[in-house]
């Protein structure tokens, strides 16, 4: 059994009596929805609040598997727990300072396939899909836009640079936070993968798979407003050749 539990938490988890895998497997979970079943196993997630020592409380979210494994190389036969996936996903975010989830703590039980995973809620973000619908409603002005369009381009463009394709970057995983600056954090990033190589093939293959995913559930947002963030996520002024390519396979794949 291997437990991991971040510094400036294990108090906190100590206070609530989830300071173990056994108490935090034991503790019950009210799902968002029923856990999903598959690969021979399940996996499930839920919204917990944690007392502080000061009275107040923190929100985390809680998820936990069993025999919920995905094949790797590394693990060819038996497969690895998603959840440890997405662990050691969360940990690269954080060292390369790209907007996720902070992980509180990851357990797992080898022997019975489990594991559990929680990680601190994103406070006072909303998910892109419902933070467009707001600046729709609003009537936002170009300028309120174009702040949003930078910021989600940068963030992409880190997170591609850092070698790392989302594989699921639907507005529905892109959280949005709206401070001096508008923050861009990712969840649900089990399905990513991190690049052995950073060769151009690779780095077009990330763009085609992320960049594609957003421009097809992306909604409330112009054509303009798209060009201009191919334009900032490419750091260009005006569209040179190689961008033009990108523009032109996105279309594509957008109408397939």
């Amino acid at each position: 059994m291997l437990t991991y539990i971040l510094e400036p938490f294990k108090t906190l988890l100590q206070k609530n009596q989830l300071d173990t895998f056994e108490k935090i497997w034991a503790y019950e979970v009210k799902w968002f929805e029923e856990p999903n079943e598959r690969r021979g196993g399940w996996s499930g997630v839920g919204r917990i609040e944690l007392a502080q020592a000061d009275g107040s409380m923190l929100g985390a979210f809680l998820k936990k598997q069993q025999n919920h494994t995905r094949k790797t190389w590394r693990h060819p036969l038996k497969g690895e727990l998603t959840f440890k996936r997405e662990f050691n996903m969360l940990q690269y975010l954080a060292k390369s300072n790209i907007g996720a989830p902070r992980v509180m703590c990851f357990a797992q039980n080898t022997i019975k396939n489990q594991a559990i995973l929680m990680t601190q809620e994103l406070k006072n973000h909303v998910p892109l899909d419902v933070y467009l619908l707001r600046l729709q409603q609003n009537n936002a002005g170009l300028l309120e836009k174009n702040k949003l369009i930078q910021s989600l381009a940068n963030q992409i463009k880190a997170l591609h640079s850092a070698q790392v394709t989302h594989r699921s970057l639907h507005p529905k995983h892109i959280f949005i936070q709206e401070d001096r600056q508008i923050n861009v954090a990712f969840i649900d990033v089990e399905k990513s993968r991190l690049g052995l190589f950073d060769t151009k093939a690779a780095k077009n293959k990330r763009r085609m798979i992320d960049l594609g995913a957003l421009n097809r559930h992306t909604y409330g947002i112009s054509r303009a407003r798209k060009l201009y963030f191919l334009l900032q996520y490419c750091g260009l002024r005006t569209l040179n050749s190689e961008s033009k390519k990108l523009c032109s396979a996105l279309i594509k794949r957008a109408n397939r």
